[in-house]
């Protein structure tokens, strides 16, 4: 969706609430929770006027405030006052959508079927009921009903399914969403991204990032066509309408299987899409998926060529495509079914060619690629768990917004801690704002053929250009210089081991580089990033402790805990020293010797090297202790005998340490301990003590 920073938001938050059901209770944990996350909420005791003052300040404060959390309890709807804020709510989603205004329902004693049906037969529904009797102004009842059926339809939290009625971690999951998106999200497009909890997120295994759900003979050979290109290019795995080929035999049971392992679910409403049973049964499912699974599936609809109104309503041409559908199939429960997704999916909130992008078709596919990019994030895969984080702070240290100059930013940290995985997911996270991208993998172990391979990728990932021809280092030295000073790029040199490696790639001299590119290397020495002279240094720590019994958890069962043995199991992994690689082969390693636990618990206590166990044999060992990841634990592996150099990160207090030493004429450097990098770097040694 369009990007606008003209509206102004005065707070994070706004929360509308019936005030005799949560004021006292639920309500004074949700606002204290959000101040203690440093969010900025509207509270109506901050007003002191009464009477149609107090309306108008609450309704600016609705259009004012990013989140609009409308917290539906028993007595929500026998209030006018409550009902007409939520009509209020629901107008701003819709004029602010492409500002970032997100509405979030949080349904607390009350289930979301309450909201259409409005029975006696529950206190929503009678307290409803009960108003619209006294009411004078007769004219707002169909509006309220209008905007408790659309709030039905939007993906929020249920105390029940969420959180199993548990309070507290319902509110730490509805703070959570907001502090996933609020402190990091410079652009609105960002906001409201997947609007499910987002630990659940981080743990499934998505097969493919998309689903496209299009009506074939509509847009195949033109627009599907571009887009599906512009995916690929993005370097986004979709299920798309050649596998749907492949299938078609089986298209009953292989599509539900897609879609449920699918992080985003496209719909394409073009004018014949209803006119389609396999369209209308492909729509029921994606629906039925996010609604039953809350795995951080996201739908999103794309309205090309027809308005959301008529799908909602199944009226004019995508009506007309819809009859002719239903003069075929009787069965009358499925036909209920297409009728309720149809008019489910035009009150999302997604794309309309015409709106958003005045019928540019190239522009249109831009912005939902660039969205796809922002929600999919490419560390959400199985082995990149707890660096979304470091991700972030390296995007913030390339400056990409500054064009008058190249900027370098090196990455640094100890063998195994993640950093080509980190690079790659930065990689991914911004190549769309770069004329060309490139990403060389392992330079430093690269010989002299291997070089030229990567030379000749180089020239080919920017000049999108095939059979380029190689010649000597020297003379494709020469011919990048030439051709990237044209160009705004992206690139990324990893596991560089010696200052003259990044001359072969021109990077060597920034002058032959287009200002606003940006230079990104990764490597094991912050000393060699000195003598390159980087802009930007960034040390990669360990991961946490949770982090940590997640990766391995994962790799060891398939998911972040054992059924049985949790405090032995997360005893072991406190010697994995908050290393994604030794944490991944730990785990495989134990996964298969659970009745070892115990012993090998033991084994670690009286020698606290990993490699002890997984290598026994090896004569060189690479110490990996107990772990010192982002507020992690001190370290206690007794093992710093000899040591050459304390490295201290200072702020306003000592946020870091690191400890180099030698273990068996092996030089050894220690997972970080501490939390924050931000500071002065101070190198301690021992002729100073």
């Amino acid at each position: 969706m369009p990007s606008s920073s003209s509206h102004k938001w005065r707070y994070d938050v706004f929360v509308s609430f019936r005030g005799c059901d949560v004021r006292n209770k639920f309500l004074s944990h949700l606002f204290r929770e959000l101040r203690r996350a440093g969010l900025r909420y509207f509270r109506d005791n901050d007003i002191k006027d009464i009477g149609k003052k107090i309306r108008v300040k609450l309704f600016r404060a609705i259009r004012y405030s990013r989140f609009a959390i409308v917290l539906f309890s028993e007595n929500f709807a026998a209030s006018k006052w409550c009902l007409d804020e939520l009509v209020q709510i629901l107008m701003c989603r819709r004029k602010l959508k492409k500002h970032g205004h997100v509405v979030i329902p949080v349904f607390f004693g009350v289930d979301a079927t309450e909201l259409s049906k409005l029975t006696s037969r529950t206190k929503f529904g009678q307290g409803f009921k009960s108003l619209c009797r006294k009411a004078r102004d007769k004219e707002k009842i169909p509006k309220w009903k209008l905007a408790l059926a659309e709030a039905k339809s939007i993906s929020g939290f249920d105390l029940q399914k969420h959180a199993n009625g548990d309070q507290a971690s319902f509110i730490e999951q509805i703070v959570g969403r907001l502090l996933e998106y609020i402190p990091r999200t410079s652009s609105p497009d960002a906001i409201g991204v997947g609007l499910v909890p987002s630990s659940s997120a981080s743990v499934h295994r998505w097969k493919y990032d998309v689903f496209v759900s299009f009506r074939d003979g509509d847009i195949r050979k033109n627009v599907a066509a571009h887009f599906f290109r512009a995916l690929k290019q993005a370097g986004i795995y979709y299920f798309g309408d050649n596998e749907k080929e492949k299938t078609r035999i089986l298209i009953e049971g292989k599509l539900p299987d897609a879609i449920r392992n699918s992080r985003v679910s496209l719909v394409v409403f073009t004018a014949k899409y209803a006119d389609s049973r396999r369209c209308l049964n492909e729509l029921v499912e994606i629906l039925e998926c996010n609604r039953r699974d809350h795995q951080g599936h996201v739908v999103l609809p794309i309205f090309y060529g027809v308005e959301p109104c008529d799908v909602r309503k199944q009226s004019g041409q995508f009506g007309d495509g819809f009859k002719s559908c239903l003069a075929t199939h009787t069965d009358d429960l499925l036909v209920q079914k297409w009728r309720h997704s149809l008019k489910e999916a035009g009150n999302l909130s997604g794309w309309d060619l015409n709106n958003d992008a005045n019928g540019d078709q190239a522009y249109f596919i831009e912005q939902i690629v660039g969205r796809l990019l922002k929600i999919i994030r490419r560390t959400s895969s199985r082995d990149a768990i707890g660096v979304d984080s470091f991700v972030d702070d390296v995007i913030s240290l390339l400056k990409i917004g500054s064009e008058d100059k190249v900027h370098v930013v090196g990455l640094w940290g100890m063998k195994g801690i993640g950093k080509t995985m980190v690079a790659q997911a930065v990689y991914h996270r911004v190549s769309r704002e770069f004329d060309g991208v490139s990403f060389l993998e392992n330079v430093g172990v690269a010989n002299q053929d291997t070089l030229l391979l990567l030379q000749k990728k180089l020239l080919h990932d920017v000049l999108k250009v095939r059979d380029l021809k190689i010649y000597d280092l020297n003379s494709n030295i020469n011919e990048i210089k030439a051709k990237l000073c044209q160009h705004r790029i992206l690139l990324v040199l990893d596991n560089i081991t010696k200052k003259n490696q990044i001359e072969c790639f021109g990077a060597g001299d920034r002058e032959w580089f287009k200002c606003g590119s940006r230079i990104l290397i990764t490597t094991r020495e912050e000393w060699l990033l000195n003598d390159l002279k980087v802009d930007d240094n960034y040390m990669l720590p360990g991961l946490g402790s949770e982090e940590s019994l997640q990766l391995m958890g994962l790799h060891a069962f398939g998911k972040d805990q054992p059924k049985e043995g949790y405090e032995e199991f997360k005893s072991l992994v406190h010697y994995a020293g908050g290393l994604p690689d030794f944490l991944k082969r730990f785990g495989f390693f134990l996964s298969s010797r659970q009745n070892q636990w115990h012993e090998i618990l033991e084994k670690l206590g009286r020698n606290p090297h990993l490699d002890s166990i997984l290598d026994p044999f090896s004569s060189l060992r690479q110490s990996v202790g107990p772990f010192g990841g982002h507020g992690g634990d001190s370290f206690d592996d007794q093992t710093y005998d000899g040591i050459t150099q304390i490295v201290v990160v200072i702020g306003r207090v000592i946020n870091s340490i690191t400890i180099n030493y030698v273990q068996n004429g092996c030089f050894v450097r220690s997972p970080r301990h501490g939390g924050s990098l931000r500071g002065h770097t101070h190198y301690v040694s021992p002729s100073l003590w």
